[in-house]
């Protein structure tokens, strides 16, 4: 999945620019919030980029639910009066596949990527710049440290990637010949509602993230400490 690529190569990433850096001495271990946020701007988009086709087929997917009607057409839902199409996940890559060759399956991989790039590096550097300070303030590596990194995890990702998802939302809820491009998309929001109106919606999304970003960091540390590779 994308969070298993986003965060085992994180740490391999951030450590390389660690060590890469002219000011710093290999290996002395040290941790830089530029490398964090560059490193997680690369295992985003990495991450959100190889598995475009799950979220695609995730989303085609959602698409089809509707009641059946007795003549196998849509009763209700987004495809009210047509036939099913895609009724698994094998099923759907096949059918994109013959639709548009095997590249139709990473349509929409750009975006995607950029909001993955812009939310992974937010979250790394939230939750392991958190860590580090704490650290050095003498907090001890835990479950309160975890959850304090959470919860920065959480505000610095929906802080980066909410511009992304604004921008995308505006695009997308156009159709047809009112869809403009991604330039003039932002610059109408910008017109309408200012700076700010790119994290418009920004706490919801917050306490929309936070939950699972303290389910899956606190989990994902435990793992870690019990299979014996010590804390993140």
């Amino acid at each position: 999945t994308a969070a298993a690529l986003r965060f085992g190569y994180y740490e391999t990433i951030r450590d390389y620019l660690d060590s890469s850096s002219s000011d710093v001495p290999p290996n002395d271990g040290k941790k830089h919030g530029l490398n964090m946020l560059l490193a997680g701007l690369v295992t985003g988009a990495f991450a959100y980029a190889a598995t475009t086709p799950f979220h695609l087929l995730k989303t085609m997917i959602q698409a089809e639910k509707g009641v059946l009607g007795p003549n196998g057409l849509y009763l209700c839902g987004p495809r009210a009066g047509k036939e099913v199409y895609m009724s698994c996940s094998l099923n759907g890559a096949w059918l994109l596949a013959q639709e548009g060759g095997i590249l139709r399956l990473w349509k929409g991989s750009m975006p995607l990527a950029a909001r993955g790039a812009f939310f992974t590096s937010g979250q790394m550097f939230g939750y392991d710049g958190m860590k580090t300070l704490g650290r050095s303030h003498g907090i001890e590596d835990g479950p309160f440290l975890h959850i304090l990194a959470s919860t920065a995890a959480s505000f610095s990702a929906s802080f980066l990637s909410s511009p992304a998802d604004v921008l995308m939302t505006r695009y997308m809820a156009k159709s047809g010949s009112e869809r403009q491009s991604l330039l003039n998309s932002a610059r109408e929001i910008y017109i309408r509602d200012g700076i700010t109106g790119y994290w418009r919606g920004y706490w919801l999304f917050f306490m929309r993230l936070t939950p699972s970003m303290l389910a899956y960091s606190t989990v994902y540390e435990q793992v870690r400490f019990q299979l014996g590779l010590g804390y993140f």
